[in-house]
């Protein structure tokens, strides 16, 4: 009777963990987003120091200029940028021509359009620009080509999800998990120079900082679907792209990058 019911206990332990796996397993977006589209992932989890660590395993850690402060984030820490001088610059990427792409971030803005405010991107003298900004007359997306401008600000001083894919045809600029705003047409060349979270750098633009803060940010090689967007934006970016182990206590354990090095 004891070994009955002592295997009924086991049976049923592992039934459950069983299910709990399964779940963890299907959670929408998990098996949607392939970490090998990842071209950068900025978690900004580091909570000090003077660098931006790169989780998607391509080794494209930012570096800290000026003197951005390690704050509390949407998702664990963040990184809050003054307006004036503070950035982080990113490594040069692959230049690409009409090829899909995404960008995904959490910011919290905090509403001077006194100048254009950078989330990210660079600019030079050719037609390589990418802009993804805040100015006066609303958020601007510019892909080397192609461009367009007014589209809806995210809400001052409050976390907000913001993004935009490009499938090789259409951009489309995502507030929140909706889509708000799109354009066609072919993007040329762009990419090469250094790009930058929180400014857009470059030769021929003084000033386009950020002010405020900044979590999570990501480029990917691929047009995200607005489902993932929504994963992302629900869930944290590390969660439902796969590439941080979450352990029972909601601790960071590990990341994509960590597991491939």
């Amino acid at each position: 009777m004891y070994r009955s019911n002592k295997m009924k206990v086991r049976c049923l332990l592992v039934g459950v963990v069983t299910l709990f796996v399964a779940g963890l397993l299907t959670v929408p977006g998990y098996a949607k987003i392939d970490p090998k589209t990842l071209t950068g992932v900025w978690l900004l989890e580091e909570g000090n120091g003077k660098v931006a660590k790169d989780s998607s395993g391509n080794k494209n850690d930012g570096n800290l200029m000026g003197n951005p402060k390690w704050v509390d984030g949407k998702f664990g820490k963040a990184m809050e940028f003054n307006g004036v001088s503070d950035y982080v610059d990113l490594p040069q990427l692959p230049e690409q021509t009409n090829q899909p792409l995404s960008f995904t971030a959490w910011i919290k803005w905090g509403g001077s359009t006194a100048t254009t405010r950078g989330v990210w991107g660079y600019t030079n003298v050719a037609t390589v620009n990418c802009h993804f900004e805040i100015q006066a007359a609303g958020m601007r997306l510019r892909l080397g080509d192609i461009n367009k401008t007014g589209m809806p600000s995210p809400p001052v001083n409050q976390w907000a999800s913001v993004g935009f894919t490009y499938d090789g045809t259409t951009a489309r600029y995502y507030l929140n998990g909706t889509e708000v705003g799109s354009f066609s047409g072919n993007t040329g060349t762009i990419f090469g120079p250094e790009a930058a979270l929180g400014h857009i750098t470059g030769v021929s633009d003084a000033g386009r900082f950020f002010d405020g803060l900044i979590d999570e940010a990501a480029i990917f090689n691929q047009a995200l679907k607005k489902e993932d967007i929504q994963a992302i934006m629900n869930q944290g970016l590390g969660r439902a792209l796969g590439i941080t182990a979450v352990s029972s206590a909601g601790k960071l354990a590990g990341t994509w990058g960590d597991i491939k090095r």
